[in-house]
């Protein structure tokens, strides 16, 4: 589904780094290492029901469902 230019906050994936960034920005760490193991872990741990509810809104499920009748 193309987005609009300009706007960012309807890109999925927007979603999904504003929510890992939630949960690293403001904490030091101390290798470069380190912080790449927090994201990956963080990324793994991700259910598919979090994912959902990230990106979940109406502008991208209306579309979607209504073009397989649901």
């Amino acid at each position: 589904m193309p987005i609009p230019p300009y706007c960012p906050e309807l890109n999925p994936a927007e979603k999904i780094w504003q929510y890992l960034k939630s949960k690293i920005a403001m904490k030091i760490y101390d290798t470069l290492d380190i912080l790449e193991s927090k994201i990956e872990q963080l990324v793994n741990d991700m259910s598919q029901n979090t994912i959902k509810s990230i990106t979940g809104y109406e502008i991208y499920l209306k579309p979607f469902y209504s073009s397989f009748n649901v």
